[in-house]
């Protein structure tokens, strides 16, 4: 559903994507392609392979303007995770219909944190369908930093 809503974007406003998300799209290709690798599965990794090119290449398109992570967002986020290193309880979520192993919860809740630390940086809000991590976030922010939270595919904004 999200590429159905950017590609309705693409040629009307650039979308700012967050460098950390992008990795974390990359991540889900390349561990897709080893575990396929894994089972012995070529034709699986092959698939992923595309897949992951094509993605690469939709990033790269003029419509995404990639948002890296600076010195000033590590700042942001540092002030966030030393305040909460993990998410609240309510924040463990389960993937792919399986709960989320401790190790994945904090390495999801230290990308969100880094991803809303470019976010509050660059001043342009965060789509997500994980907005209860973002909303923790934001509400552990002092009052000069603001990050707005929009949860999809709900509150997404529609194309000009």
């Amino acid at each position: 559903e999200g590429a159905r809503w950017a590609r309705r974007w693409l040629h009307r406003a650039p979308i700012n994507v967050a460098s950390i998300s992008v990795f974390e799209q990359a991540f889900g290709f390349q561990r897709a392609i080893v575990e396929a690798l894994g089972r012995g599965d070529v034709t699986g990794a092959r698939e992923w392979r595309l897949r992951a090119g094509q993605f690469a290449g939709f990033m790269r398109q003029e419509s995404f303007r990639v948002c890296p992570y600076t010195l000033d967002a590590a700042l942001v986020a540092s002030y966030v995770y030393a305040r909460a290193p993990t998410p609240s309880p309510a924040g463990w979520h389960r993937t792919r219909g399986r709960r989320k192993s401790k190790t994945e919860v904090r390495r999801s809740w230290l990308l969100d944190v880094k991803i809303a630390s470019i976010a509050v940086v660059q001043a342009f809000p965060v789509l997500t369908a994980n907005a209860g991590d973002f909303q923790e976030i934001a509400k552990l922010l002092p009052s000069e930093w603001t990050l707005q939270v929009l949860r999809f595919p709900e509150e997404a904004p529609e194309a000009p």
